[in-house]
């Protein structure tokens, strides 16, 4: 880990000013005090003050130690005396991603950058994963996945007393059961890949409150209730000595700049790990569950 400079530049920075906060009396804020009794030691200094509660005011102590050159270190012992006052400080910092009383909307490119592989962020399009991937369909699959009242239905249609799967070429009906077939097999690939998806951002940000939202412009956004994932990432930052290492707030201006930090810092965090589809085949169960319905609407 990087070490943070426990000694601020006062002599070039306060060699002017006698109190480092302005209009408290109390000597202990004097700039002798601070030299002469802790050598300038911004750490040992903040921590005499706090544990004599010498500043009650949450903000008079963090502005005590950016006077004296520890923001980091100051943050950290406020968040030990008060987690919620640095959480909430956290949300005022990421207030355009955590909105509505603590729900992080991540759109396409945030979850690109969280999720891997990354092109599942395509979750968030308006026509879904694979809005230009049809399936291609082999003869004994039309065959297979018919039932009796379809074929019944069928051999009707073709005025046929009997079944026969070589009377469908000389129709249109082929091209529409292909048809049937492709957007089942599409379909049940969609809600299989989406499902496993959805479940493995729960997992991640410890919810199983996500829903759609939309932006300003109409994209889609996703919508989490984060306040738990929330929580434990501030109590790692700063117990696991993380705040040593980056500084949130002058280094982050984003929630996920923050999350992308940690994953660099602190080997507990780690990529959104979901499924390839690369070699993906979806549950025939399902496909056929769906022919069976789009044969019923499409065809009777």
């Amino acid at each position: 880990m990087k070490n943070i400079g426990k000694k601020g530049l006062i002599k070039v920075l306060l060699t002017d000013r006698k109190k480092l906060l302005e209009s408290y009396s109390n000597n202990v804020f004097d700039i002798e005090f601070f030299q002469n009794y802790f050598n300038e030691d911004c750490e040992k200094y903040l921590q005499y003050i706090l544990d004599n509660n010498y500043l009650e005011d949450r903000s008079k102590f963090l502005d005590l130690a950016s006077s004296v050159g520890c923001e980091q270190f100051g943050m950290k012992l406020m968040y030990t005396e008060d987690s919620e006052y640095i959480i909430n400080e956290i949300r005022e910092l990421f207030r355009y991603d955590i909105v509505d009383d603590g729900r992080l909307l991540l759109d396409k490119q945030d979850l690109a950058n969280i999720i891997r592989p990354d092109y599942l962020a395509s979750i968030l399009d308006d026509y879904g994963l694979f809005e230009d991937w049809f399936p291609e369909i082999g003869v004994d699959e039309i065959k297979d996945i018919l039932n009796e009242e379809e074929k019944n239905k069928l051999s009707k249609m073709m005025g046929k007393e009997s079944f026969d799967y070589n009377d469908l070429k000389d129709t249109d009906l082929l091209s529409e059961l292909e048809n049937i077939y492709s957007w089942s097999y599409r379909q049940a690939s969609e809600d299989e890949v989406f499902e496993r998806v959805m479940s493995d951002i729960k997992s991640y940000f410890k919810t199983d409150d996500i829903k759609f939202d939309e932006d300003s412009k109409g994209r889609r956004l996703l919508s989490i209730k984060i306040d738990r994932f929330l929580n434990d990432i501030v109590h790692d930052y700063y117990t696991n000595g993380t705040y040593e290492d980056f500084d949130l707030f002058s280094e982050c201006s984003n929630f996920v700049c923050f999350l992308n930090e940690m994953r660099d810092y602190d080997d507990s965090y780690h990529n959104l790990e979901t499924m390839y589809i690369d070699n993906f085949y979806p549950d025939y169960r399902r496909v056929e569950d769906l022919f069976h319905e789009y044969f019923k609407q499409e065809i009777g």
